[in-house]
């Protein structure tokens, strides 16, 4: 009777030992957090601004033509950078472009994306940049939310956290409301491709780029 009893104290501690283990199993996963980036065309279709120099945030491509150097503000504009001196480049303007993320210029007219549109600019006067035509819906967008606003690109947010291990966020991916879960990022630049005459000097990884009399 005492071995039944000293059988089933073990069995029980074996059980409640396990119990207590899976309870505490955790894991540290790293995923990214996609979140839609959603409004109304008439919230980015609007003129381009002439600002005053602003701090770099998260800088994108670069864009080399004449004396300047075009800086890209990932979907917020774009930098002026007066480079007649290149030991000491100067900041001079900035061009807010809702949504901007790439450019080209040819014959002095910088063409730019805004979210799914593409837009033209006189850059004849660095000073004053003049704003003359948009093309609508050149880019396709990711389709419609819940509210049937436009879905024009997603944020993406690197996140590290302490998990349990039944979590369903160990494998795959998952959606909750409008934020998408899961894979991974990579960001790469390569800032060797060239073009000659009145055309500037971008990234071979560009979203567009000028060849003869066209943009591709």
């Amino acid at each position: 009777m005492n071995k039944i009893k000293q059988l089933l104290f073990i069995s029980l501690s074996v059980l409640f030992f396990t119990g207590c283990l899976q309870d505490d199993c955790t894991e540290i996963i790293t995923y990214q957090n996609y979140t839609p980036i959603v409004m109304a065309p008439e919230e980015y279709r609007v003129e381009p601004k002439m600002e005053a120099p602003r701090e770099f945030e998260k800088p994108g491509k670069i864009y080399y033509y004449q004396d300047y150097i075009l800086l890209n503000e990932f979907r917020k504009g774009i930098h002026l950078i007066n480079n007649i001196n290149p030991e000491n480049p100067v900041q001079e303007s900035f061009i807010a472009i809702p949504g901007n993320v790439d450019m080209a210029i040819k014959n002095g007219i910088l063409f730019a994306d805004s979210y799914n549109d593409m837009i033209s600019l006189s850059l004849g006067n660095m000073d004053h940049v003049q704003f003359l035509h948009r093309v609508e819906d050149v880019y396709p967008t990711f389709g419609q939310d819940h509210n049937g606003l436009e879905i024009l690109g997603y944020d993406v947010e690197t996140i590290t956290e302490e998990v349990t291990c039944d979590s369903d966020r160990l494998g795959g991916g998952w959606a909750m409301d409008d934020v998408w879960f899961g894979g991974s990022l990579e960001n790469s630049f390569d800032a060797n491709s060239s073009s000659g005459g009145s055309t500037g000097l971008g990234g071979s990884l560009a979203r567009f780029s000028i060849a003869g009399d066209h943009l591709y």
